[in-house]
């Protein structure tokens, strides 16, 4: 700094002494100056253009640069809008049902062995009794039909228990008389009512030889 102070001197006075120069060159004689008024001068303009260059002379202090602070506003939070969405059926057509076919009650049923079903073949028309008092005796009665095309001989066909209610006297029966085709006869057997009360079938059937045919379901309800 003390550097810069002397260069600026030494240009000053340096100025300050060509200024006089071309004054006392192109100006008329002027009057006899007091004592001392030079070194005023150059005094002052040296003060003036002192003061001139120090304006212009970068600070030495390093100036504060301020940083602005972040703004405290609040950031708006954006609305979320629902949006409705709309389900629609869709519309298909009736399903269709099928119809469960229903059991045809068969007149003959088909023989286990033997024989053909064109010879041997039967129509229940009835049965009997409906209802029946515990442990009582009975007939067990079915009117059958033979619808085949051979002759129920007296000597040749039975009929005997199946299955179902074990109600019967005896399990086997011989057919009394001959039942030839399209002739309707009468089957009994010798059965007692047991001894609870409620529904029960029994099953026989008409054979002859190895071959059963014309299946004979019996239900009865049997009451106290």
């Amino acid at each position: 700094m003390n550097t810069n102070k002397k260069h600026i001197h030494r240009m000053l006075l340096v100025i300050a002494i060509v200024m006089l120069s071309c004054t006392s060159t192109l100006s008329p004689a002027l009057p006899t100056q007091a004592p001392g008024s030079i070194e005023t001068y150059i005094a002052m303009t040296y003060d003036v253009i002192a003061t001139q260059t120090a304006a212009f002379l970068p600070s030495t202090t390093p100036t504060a640069s301020l940083t602005p602070l972040p703004s405290n506003t609040p950031t708006e939070t954006p609305t979320l809008t629902p949006t409705v969405i709309f389900i629609l059926d869709t519309v298909t057509s009736s399903p269709t049902f099928t119809p469960i076919p229903t059991d045809t009650p068969v007149e003959s049923p088909t023989p286990k062995s033997g024989g053909g079903t064109e010879e041997y073949q039967c129509a229940v028309i009835s049965t009997s009794p409906e209802t029946i008092k515990v442990k009582k005796s009975f007939d067990g009665k079915w009117t059958v039909k033979n619808t085949g095309t051979k002759d129920w001989g007296a000597g040749s066909v039975d009929y005997i228990y199946l299955s179902g209610a074990e109600i019967h006297d005896h399990a086997t029966y011989d057919l009394k008389t001959s039942v030839n085709a399209g002739d309707t006869a009468t089957i009994i057997v010798d059965m007692t009512a047991p001894k609870k009360a409620g529904y029960y079938t029994t099953t026989w059937s008409l054979r002859t030889g190895n071959l059963e045919f014309c299946r004979m379901p019996l239900t009865i309800y049997v009451s106290n």
